[in-house]
């Protein structure tokens, strides 16, 4: 039976190593666990003093900064629900926020303590919730899902066995904490006694500079960031280079592995608190459930999800909605996987992108590893475009866009059926959009 309750990682780690760092950032110099324990817990004892009702909702614009960090830890230490938003959060987008929610408020302002590190609180509940966070979605209004803190703490809890994070390593922080992924190494971090690295964008322009003047040990990426380190060999304090959000191009995936980067492809989602499983570059098609997940595959082919990492539910017109789940508690997931052995799997494409041709599915996965293979592609990506024939026909943008399309189209050929081949190839532009 897991537990409902653990003790406070923040009192473990100031206890245990009082000096060592908990966060770097370049607003300050490094905070040790013991500080960082007393700013949270100040901010905490802030927070009771304004007498409010537990479990509040506080909005709160998430930054790269340690202010973000401690107010996270503070909503958590003082029983309340941090609903975390971008910094650039519009009114327009809070209205939308606030008409699912059934409160939110503003974060009250920091008032004056003198409470001191030994009345950490000393017990977290684990059942209770903690954030509130939205998918990446691009329309509208994304999904609004809630997570307990048992979600959070056994998802990096999976993660920490998988790599044995420890107090000697420093994870950087590259992605935004309002993002399921960027939250995920906070909390990583906090159980492990690992270092936070803040990267100072100003001060290190270049992502290889922070690498090596921070002397990260992990690092957590998407796609898209990995273009600026294929010109560079790893520096050698660097353990892990993880990467999500998308799959990895593979000419790209090819170049850093050339260059020895030491490449985690993982597979995320934010209904199960982030990472489910990895895969090593050597078997991108195969990745490893971590502990505390388990999947299975449907007669559909769809992903099956369940485990303590799984959120409780959406936020959607005033009221918490748990996930639909199938008779033995699984959450049935949007993408189309095949089981590799009884503990990995290969995820084949999102159910959602497959594309209805003339009564045909077409997998755009398919097609895109086919372009692999004819080309070094930075970026590939298949769409759909309406038919009046077909229903939908698949178009493509490439970058770079080759230089002899016609041989290009004759690859294909050789290796798709005519009717899989997208009917356009477009450059992509500069907002990454098409056609």
């Amino acid at each position: 039976m897991r537990s409902t309750s653990i003790t406070s990682p923040l009192l473990i780690h100031s206890r245990l190593r009082p000096q060592q760092p908990a966060v770097i950032c370049a607003e300050q110099p490094p905070i040790s666990w013991q500080r960082l324990a007393f700013l949270v817990e100040r901010r905490a004892q802030s927070l009771r003093s304004a007498n409010l009702p537990p479990l509040r909702k506080f909005l709160l614009p998430a930054t790269a900064s340690l202010r973000t960090v401690i107010d996270i830890l503070a909503i958590w230490q003082s029983g309340h629900t941090a609903v975390l938003v971008p910094p650039d959060f519009t009114e327009r987008q809070f209205v939308q926020l606030r008409s699912h929610l059934d409160e939110v408020h503003a974060l009250p302002e920091n008032r004056s303590s003198s409470v001191e590190p030994e009345h950490l609180t000393p017990v977290w509940k684990l059942d209770r919730p903690a954030t509130i966070v939205m998918t990446s979605g691009t329309t509208g209004i994304p999904k609004i899902v809630q997570h307990s803190l048992a979600n959070h703490y056994y998802s990096a809890l999976g993660v920490n066995r998988y790599y044995n994070l420890s107090p000697r390593h420093r994870w950087s922080l590259a992605l935004p904490l309002y993002r399921i992924g960027g939250l995920a190494i906070l909390i990583r971090c906090l159980i492990a006694g690992a270092t936070l690295v803040i990267r100072d964008r100003a001060a290190e322009p270049e992502l290889i500079e922070h690498l090596l003047r921070q002397s990260i040990t992990h690092i957590s990426l998407v796609p898209a960031q990995l273009q600026s380190l294929v010109d560079h060999s790893p520096p050698s304090c660097l353990e892990v280079l993880f990467v999500g959000g998308d799959r990895t191009p593979l000419t790209l995936r090819n170049m850093l592995l050339a260059e020895k980067w030491p490449l985690s492809l993982s597979y995320a989602c934010t209904e199960m608190a982030s990472t489910v499983a990895i895969a090593s570059p050597s078997e991108p098609e195969s990745y490893s459930i971590l502990p505390f997940r388990e999947f299975r595959i449907d007669s559909d082919g769809l992903l099956l999800l369940r485990g303590p990492t799984l959120a409780q539910g959406y936020w959607l017109e005033g009221e918490l909605h748990p996930f639909s789940l199938t008779p033995d508690s699984f959450w049935i997931s949007h993408d189309i996987a095949r089981a590799v052995g009884a503990r990995s799997f290969d995820i084949l494409h999102r159910a959602d992108r497959t594309i209805i041709s003339g009564g045909e599915k077409i997998d755009p996965v398919e097609i895109e590893r086919a372009i692999a293979q004819c080309g070094d592609f930075r970026r590939i990506r298949i769409s759909a475009i309406a038919h009046p024939r077909f229903g939908q026909r698949p178009v493509c943008a490439l970058d770079p866009f080759p230089a002899d399309l016609q041989a290009f189209r004759q690859c294909l050929e050789r290796i798709l059926p005519k009717w899989k081949i997208p009917d356009e190839f477009h450059r992509f532009s500069d907002d990454d959009s098409f056609p």
